[in-house]
């Protein structure tokens, strides 16, 4: 099945959870943790070559990530979020600031991990050239959360804006083989992508949720491309257009708007209400239905 359109069942349901879990009790601060990121599966020939060279396994990435959750002892639904090609707000980054989508879930009764994979590897952004695999650092934060007590580890959803929204798409589509150790062991439930590229073929193995302005152009026209090119596909693809709307428009402090590396950049207080209610509309249908 495929939508392009801002279904009034996300919206009710949305809306729907705010009420219900306003009054949650908030959570501490975010608490700084690390996890390993997910190492790639490697081949038969790789692993007899590395025998026979008496090589010592590759250290799994060391990353550091934020974690926040409600009072009490759960176990709740859980979100991974995975940020952009320019990292994570200094303000977050120091643990000054939970940020804005971190934020936004915890209040709505869910476990938050936003994973800083540049942080721990000194990279100050990947905008222009390449940057580490958030697919791993996805998948190393989801076995991060699924043995955390307070974590329903059956209930994990993906969220990732921008570049990372591409990672999220990229983490629950359709593969021949296993690129990661134990990509098995968990899976997510659902995934969002925010304002992403859509470079995957649209065959997602869980319900996805796009969201994207109008005027995000290459971004909005590469989601309609893969959109119009799904057949036979595996389960549900989402893609909610916000009419007249910029990239970085959950971005509070662009409100002028400004020029980026590929796009222009702008803060639209309406979209990013819209995108708050459609996201927890589409959590409650998939994480807690």
């Amino acid at each position: 099945m495929v939508a392009d359109r801002t279904r009034s069942v996300v919206l009710s349901l949305g809306g729907l959870v705010t009420l219900l879990l306003a009054n949650l009790p908030s959570a501490t601060a975010s608490e700084f943790v690390r996890f390993e990121s997910a190492q790639y599966q490697q081949t038969a020939l790789q692993k007899r070559l590395a025998r026979e060279r008496d090589e010592a396994p590759q250290a799994a990435d060391l990353i550091q990530g934020h974690l926040t959750k409600p009072s009490g002892d759960g176990p709740y639904p859980a979100i991974v979020i995975v940020h952009g090609c320019t990292g994570l707000p200094d303000d977050v980054k120091t643990g000054g600031a939970k940020g804005f989508w971190p934020e936004q879930l915890e209040r709505a009764g869910y476990a938050v991990l936003l994973v800083d994979s540049f942080t721990s590897r000194n990279v100050h952004d990947a905008c222009t050239a390449g940057g580490p695999s958030r697919v791993a650092d996805a998948y190393g934060a989801l076995a991060f959360l699924a043995r955390q007590p307070f974590v329903d580890p059956k209930r994990v959803a993906l969220l990732g804006l921008a570049s990372g929204g591409a990672a999220a798409l990229s983490v629950v589509e359709k593969r021949d083989a296993e690129l990661f150790e134990g990509e098995n062991e968990q899976a997510f439930k659902a995934a969002i992508a925010v304002a992403p590229f859509c470079s995957t073929d649209g065959h997602v193995l869980v319900p996805t949720l796009i969201v994207v302005g109008e005027l995000d152009t290459r971004p909005v026209a590469a989601c309609r491309r893969l959109m119009a090119r799904r057949t036979g596909a595996v389960s549900t693809i989402t893609l909610i257009v916000y009419p007249g709307v910029h990239h970085d428009f959950d971005a509070a402090h662009l409100p002028q708007g400004q020029r980026g590396d590929y796009y222009w950049t702008q803060y639209d207080a309406a979209a990013t209400e819209r995108a708050v209610q459609d996201i927890l509309g589409f959590l409650a249908e998939h994480l807690i239905n």
